[in-house]
C-alpha cells in the first residue's frame, strides 16, 4: 500500500510540476508593482504570481503552526491538571 501512495504523490507532483512550467510559459507579460513603500519595474507577471502564492502559503503554514503550538500548550496544561488531581 505504501508504494501506491508514492506513485500517486509522484504523479501528483509531476502534474503540479507541469502546470507550473506551463502557466511561466503562457504568462510572459512585464508589469509594474507599486507597492506602499517600494516598487519594482518590468517585472514578469508569472514570477509575481508565483512568489505571492509561495509568500502567501508560507504565511498559511506559520500562522497555522502558531495556532498549533497553542492548542498543545493547552493541552499539555489540562493533562497536567487531570494528573494531579488523581
Amino acid at each position: 500500500m505504501l508504494w501506491f501512495k508514492r506513485i500517486i504523490v509522484s504523479v501528483l507532483l509531476l502534474v503540479a510540476a507541469a502546470y507550473t512550467i506551463l502557466f511561466t510559459l503562457e504568462n510572459t507579460a512585464r508589469i509594474d508593482i507599486n507597492l506602499f513603500f517600494i516598487q519594482f519595474a518590468d517585472v514578469q507577471l508569472d514570477l509575481v504570481v508565483l512568489l505571492s502564492f509561495i509568500v502567501g502559503g508560507l504565511a498559511g503554514l506559520l500562522s497555522a503552526a502558531g495556532l498549533l503550538l497553542a492548542q498543545r500548550k493547552k493541552y499539555r496544561v489540562a493533562l497536567f491538571k487531570a494528573q494531579q488531581q488523581r
